[in-house]
């Protein structure tokens, strides 16, 4: 579109080339926007938006002076034709951003997978080990090398309760055997003190009473007594040097030796 500016020698800012031939040398500038005419026969240049009488909608007009400012130059472009590429460009730019950022949240959630899966299988062990399956596998395969260490932890972990829980075990049948021979020695220690009372229910003369309570299972405390005749009357009471097992059989060896001398 080349329009005649004002001071030219064809003035009044007609149109000089126009798409509708009808306007050429009859009509100005002003049927498209009065203030794109005016900058147009000042001999400005610019860019407007305006509303485009030849086509439905609206449109760019890009316009400069040319030929030493006698003519002004317009170039106009539909506004959907002008922005296709952009909107095209924008749309591109979209499905990229959609597809980045699928690909980003799974790749979020396969890694998030990869560490929440053996933390699973390590809570789901440990309920197991807490209802008293120590034997159960978990596998060290995982994503990241402070998972691997936690899981290689909780199985060694496992074993070590394994371990302790044989050798507590062992411990404790073999405290129960102990005690168990141990019992049978205070019942036979007990045996050798006197255990009924009144100690001579035929001398109503002689009151005597004797207990044993030695500070462990079995002790060297001595406590007897027993006639040597109808007119004397033995009592011994004594205190074996020592605790335990040792102490008891001394005693037991004392008391045989005195009642035999």
């Amino acid at each position: 579109m080349l329009i005649v500016r004002d001071d030219a020698p064809i003035a009044g800012g007609r149109f000089l080339v126009c798409p509708d031939e009808s306007k050429v040398m009859t009509s100005s500038a002003q049927v498209l926007d009065v203030d794109l005419h005016r900058q147009m026969t000042s001999g400005v240049d610019g860019l407007m938006r305006i509303d485009d009488p030849f086509r439905a909608g609206r449109s760019f007009v890009a316009f400069a002076p040319v030929l030493r400012g006698t003519f002004s130059l317009a170039v106009v472009i539909p506004e959907a034709e002008a922005m296709q590429s952009a909107w095209e460009l924008v749309t591109e730019l979209t499905v990229i951003g959609l597809i980045g950022l699928a690909g980003m949240f799974g790749g979020l959630f396969f890694v998030g997978r990869s560490i929440v899966r053996p933390i699973e299988r390590l809570a789901g062990a440990a309920r197991a080990v807490a209802d008293g399956k120590l034997d159960v596998q978990v596998d060290a395969e995982a994503a990241t090398g402070e998972v691997r260490d936690l899981t290689l932890a909780f199985s060694q972990m496992t074993q070590d309760l394994q371990k302790n829980i044989r050798e507590l075990r062992r411990a404790t049948a073999m405290r129960e055997r102990v005690e168990g021979e141990l019992d049978a020695a205070r019942t036979i220690q007990m045996g050798l003190v006197p255990q009924k009372f009144p100690a001579f229910p035929d001398r109503p003369e002689i009151d005597l009473h004797g207990f044993v309570l030695p500070a462990r299972e079995v002790g060297g405390d001595l406590c007897n007594y027993f006639f040597v005749d109808d007119r004397r009357l033995a009592v011994m009471v004594g205190d074996v040097a020592g605790k335990g097992v040792p102490a008891a059989l001394f005693m037991a060896v004392t008391n045989t030796l005195l009642k035999a001398y």
